[in-house]
């Protein structure tokens, strides 16, 4: 097996050094922990509520830039606390042991020249935390337009529920709730989210219910993303799949300009409009 493979092997997974120092000596703040301290700091530099493009958008750059700043006291503090766990570790990691012992005390944060194997292992770490970073912005987005409803005075477990199983899918979001779905699915709206439309919107299509107001809320526009991940990835052929299910995609009003009219497109303060003119027909 290949020495990457080996590394990869012993860093990641639930078994792996990550994790365990995670659980350990090194813990990572848990998601929502990160998501109110937003939220607070939002509220505390008095932010305008009544824009829920703009709030949402300030919400996720609030959280983002405390993850990175957690994020990086993390990586810094794992070749120390690393070094401590291997020592005490038995005939586990045995890879990672020989690289730390051979390295004896340098390090990325030690001021000292690294090797190829460190920078192997900086590298894994740096992929492992990108893919935790993703697993938490597609929670996040969930979180914050939660929030955000409930300042604009819309009760969870009142106006909507949260993963709500209708039919055989489970719903990220359903205003009001699958039991008003299945007696008035017009005046319904059904939600999927993610992040970006990336290769898995066909499964968050699959989640809405015809009949009803179909919308994928995502946090396109945010400047957390790169271009790649911005409007120019939703493309025409991905519009048209979200036409022809009769949805709406819906997006951070700052990029609004870069779709068409007749895009299958709508901003989140749209999307709020659009829901206060639904919610007196859910409670008849």
């Amino acid at each position: 097996m290949a020495l990457i493979d080996d590394l990869k092997s012993e860093l990641q997974g639930k078994e792996g050094l990550i994790q365990k120092l995670k659980d350990t000596t090194l813990p990572f703040p848990e998601p929502v922990m990160m998501i109110e301290g937003a939220q607070e700091e939002f509220e505390k530099l008095t932010y305008k509520i009544d824009d829920p493009d703009k709030a949402l958008s300030r919400l996720l750059v609030l959280e983002f830039e405390t993850y990175k700043k957690l994020q990086q006291e993390w990586l810094d503090g794992f070749w120390q606390h690393a070094k401590t766990t291997l020592e005490d570790s038995g005939k586990k990691y045995p890879v990672l042991k020989s690289i730390f012992s051979e390295d004896g005390d340098k390090s990325p944060i030690s001021g000292s020249s690294i090797d190829s194997k460190q920078l192997l292992i900086g590298v894994i770490l740096g992929q492992s935390m990108s893919q935790s970073g993703r697993t938490r912005a597609g929670f996040s987005l969930m979180e914050h337009i939660s929030w955000l409803l409930s300042k604009h005075g819309f009760k969870l477990d009142v106006h909507f529920k949260r993963e709500e199983q209708v039919d055989s899918v489970k719903l990220d979001f359903i205003f009001p709730n699958a039991q008003y779905y299945s007696k008035e699915p017009n005046s319904t709206v059904t939600c999927a989210a993610m992040t970006t439309m990336n290769d898995r919107y066909r499964l968050a299509i699959q989640q809405l219910r015809d009949g009803t107001f179909q919308r994928i809320l995502t946090g396109i526009g945010s400047e957390n993303y790169g271009k790649a991940l911005g409007p120019g990835s939703l493309s025409k052929a991905k519009l048209n799949d979200v036409k022809k299910k009769g949805a709406k995609v819906v997006v951070l009003k700052s990029v609004k300009d870069a779709f068409s009219n007749n895009d299958p497109v709508m901003t989140y303060t749209e999307w709020f409009k659009e829901l206060e003119k639904l919610k007196p027909f859910w409670s008849m």
